[in-house]
């Protein structure tokens, strides 16, 4: 049972990051670097750049600490 929870849990976790990452660029103001306006691909692409640094310091600091 609670194997089943986590595995949900998990796949839940999952598909709200890839919509939240998503939506980002719609609803934010336009970003502009150098004149030109960033990309949403390129605001997305930063987005899961940045949780993968994220997760590794955290995998980091779990093995380790």
């Amino acid at each position: 049972g609670a194997i089943f929870f986590h595995i949900l849990a998990l796949i839940a976790a999952a598909y709200h990051t890839i919509t939240w990452f998503a939506v980002a660029p719609k609803v934010m103001p336009p970003l502009y670097t150098g004149g030109k306006r960033v990309s949403e691909s390129a605001i997305v692409k930063g987005q899961y750049a940045i949780a993968g640094v994220v997760d590794l310091v955290f995998l980091g600091i779990i093995f380790w600490g």
